[in-house]
């Protein structure tokens, strides 16, 4: 009933031909755009952990050498 209801709705109003049809849907998309666009952002984070990673070990470092001249 709910189907009937639908489709006379839809010939009333003229709207019919803009309903697509799973025919008409074009292919999904087998990976989203999300993925492509936060891989560069991904590196950068990536570097910027590394570079301070290192920039801490090279304090680190820094400080022991000071204690133990000392």
């Amino acid at each position: 009933m709910g189907q009937f209801v639908l489709e006379t709705f839809f010939r009333i109003f003229g709207i019919r031909g803009h309903v697509p049809r799973y025919d008409g849907l074009p292919e999904r998309p087998a990976r989203s755009s999300l993925t492509d666009n936060s891989i560069p952002v991904t590196r950068i984070l990536v570097i910027i952990a590394a570079v301070v990673a290192a920039l801490l070990v090279v304090l680190w470092v820094a400080v022991w050498f000071a204690i133990k001249s000392l």
